[in-house]
């Protein structure tokens, strides 16, 4: 079953968290992204945070970035004292590369979350989060709950005489930390899972009053940590070289960020948004990592690309997991232009350019990303025009088309098929594609798609040759029938077939959409009078019957062989000859008011 977890927080966004104490709205900074942390020695170098418990008493959460490769008892931070007189208070530490948060509470026991499952001594950063609610400690390495342990004690008090250490436990000067730490917090409350996720990729703007100690280094001179928190104490740096303070912070720290956990995200597509409208997609996510966070950073980096432009933003991507792949895209509000894509490891890292991108007008893309990185839109920042690609896109077999590309301002093009020319002429189906080359070398690309046509060819045909008909008497005529044949025939109809009732000439066009053949055929129609009647009472040409005529409009005369007239009507309705003689007679059909006539002999055969 899919295990995933999503939740998106946007710039000035309001977090509400789920003890309903507090919230949270951010901004940027005055250091761009994590701005600077500080580097201890390992043997001398920590900061005295003063011994003000700030409200501290059955809860509390440290949270701190750092980065180490010392498998050494070490501590990160922590306000504890162990002593006989006094044992109480809490400290986040790692020892044999593992991250632990410990403590006590005043009940005669050393609790501790137990290792995370997580080394952190490899070398890069990580997020480290200790949480105590009262009974309850847990131990949260970049996002996730690796271990935690519950006593059987319904009380707690942390509050201690001791001073908040980074870097060192103060009360007995030992367990110094070897390594970068960056963006120390200290609240005095239980944060939650989904709390540590929301707040580890970025600063805290306005603070609030939960946070009573926020240290996130990011002065550029002196001996003092300003704290931030609700409940300020600024920190004394000790032993710290004058030259070593304030470095650029590698951490995964930006003003707005989102973040998807959980153990398969590859169907998981974050997104998020700049103050600037630039956004940034990650997607595509392997197996092998069960969390990332994206991102941004409102302003421009401390260490720029060395380009020609670079945009006002830039992003980052923080993943768990050396080996976890993802997709990042970079889609810029008023389009790619002629830029590319710089990236860098983390903020105290040096930019380089991505060769191996995809580009459309739009947006870039980078695949097979991996661990964590930040990105920027670098370049030259133009409004290309988009390429347009004219022409059919359906061919017929044997047959061609033209496809011309059109872009403003363009001074060159180049197709896929090495074509230099704006116009090229298509005889094979596949996708053709153009490049289109502006001032200072800025390229934009098209597609087109060419088809061959389902259809085949409409053959050469007849109608019938022309024929004399007999007035009133319908006669069908038929097209040739095809795979996606069109048909239009001369009175407007598009059946394959038409019912001619009436004399005339008929037509029809067929299309097949590849080609066009027409056929026509012309009916004569004429009163259609019998030369033989057999009046024997079977129901079948009993009487003298003068087909397709209009009955009762036509006059008639009837001689017998020797010319004497034996039947004379002004109005025939069809009904003489049922009891005349057998013999050959003669007749005078006449209509009045077109002054025809029409003459000629019939038989009565009984």
């Amino acid at each position: 079953m899919r295990n995933c977890l999503l939740r998106v927080s946007l710039l000035s966004a309001i977090i509400l968290f789920a003890s309903g104490l507090f919230s949270i709205s951010l901004q940027a900074q005055t250091l761009a992204g994590s701005g600077n942390k500080l580097n201890f020695n390992g043997f001398s170098t920590y900061i005295n945070c003063g011994t003000s418990n700030r409200g501290i008493t059955q809860q509390v959460s440290v949270e701190a970035w750092v980065r180490t490769t010392s498998s050494s008892y070490q501590w990160v931070a922590g306000k504890y004292s162990n002593s006989l007189v006094e044992e109480k208070g809490f400290h986040l530490y790692t020892n044999n590369g593992a991250a632990y948060f410990n403590g006590r509470t005043s009940v005669g026991l050393y609790m501790s979350s137990g290792a995370s499952r997580t080394r952190v001594d490899d070398g890069r950063w990580h997020h480290l989060a200790g949480v105590c609610n009262i009974n309850s400690w847990q131990i949260y390495v970049d996002g996730v709950l690796e271990n935690s342990a519950t006593y059987p004690f319904s009380r707690a008090d942390l509050t201690t005489s001791s001073a908040l250490a980074i870097g060192e436990y103060i009360v007995q000067a030992e367990n110094l930390f070897l390594g970068d730490i960056d963006e120390i917090r200290v609240w005095r409350t239980a944060l939650t899972e989904d709390q540590i996720r929301t707040n580890m990729c970025r600063k805290i703007s306005p603070v609030p009053a939960e946070l009573v100690a926020y240290y996130n280094f990011d002065q550029t001179s002196g001996t003092i940590a300003v704290d931030k928190g609700s409940v300020p104490v600024n920190g004394t740096l000790s032993n710290f070289a004058s030259a070593a303070l304030w470095q650029p912070s590698g951490a995964a720290i930006g003003d707005a960020s989102t973040f998807a956990y959980g153990t398969d995200l590859r169907t998981t597509r974050l997104r998020i948004k700049a103050t600037n409208g630039d956004s940034a997609i990650v997607n595509n996510i392997r197996t092998q990592t069960d969390g990332v966070q994206l991102y941004v950073v409102n302003q421009e980096p401390s260490i720029k690309p060395a380009a020609v432009t670079s945009a006002a933003v830039y992003f980052g991507v923080f993943s768990r997991g050396l080996t976890g792949a993802y997709d990042f895209r970079l889609r810029p509000v008023g389009g790619l232009g002629c830029s590319g894509l710089s990236v860098r490891p983390a903020n105290d890292g040096i930019w380089s350019t991505l060769t191996t991108t995809t580009s459309t007008p739009t947006s870039v893309l980078a695949t097979q990303q991996t661990y964590r990185a930040e990105y920027m839109q670098t370049g030259i920042v133009l409004n290309v025009p988009v390429v347009a690609i004219s022409g059919d896109s359906v061919i017929c077999l044997n047959s061609n088309t033209q496809l011309t590309a059109a872009a403003a301002g363009a001074q060159s093009y180049r197709w896929s098929n090495g074509a230099t020319t704006p116009t090229i002429s298509v005889s094979q189906p596949g996708t053709y594609t153009v490049t289109a080359t502006f001032t200072a070398g800025c390229t934009t690309t098209r597609s087109r798609q060419v088809v061959l046509r389902a259809s085949s060819p409409v053959p050469a045909f007849a109608l019938g040759p022309d024929t004399t008909v007999c007035e009133g008497t319908p006669l069908l005529l038929r097209a040739p029938v095809g795979n996606a044949y069109s048909y239009l025939w001369s009175d407007g109809s598009t059946g394959s077939t038409l019912l001619a009732r009436q004399g005339g000439t008929y037509s029809v066009t067929v299309r097949s959409g590849c080609n066009t053949q027409t056929a026509s055929r012309t009916l004569t129609a004429q009163l259609c009078v019998p030369n033989i009647i057999t009046p024997n009472k079977d129901g079948r040409n009993d009487a003298f019957v003068v087909a397709s005529y209009s009955v009762g409009e036509w006059s008639l005369a009837i001689y017998n062989r020797w010319g004497k007239e034996v039947y004379q009507t002004e109005r025939y309705l069809n009904d003489w000859g049922t009891s005349a003689a057998p013999g050959v007679y003669y007749y005078m059909l006449r209509r009045s008011s077109t002054n025809s006539a029409i003459k000629g002999w019939l038989e009565v055969v009984r």
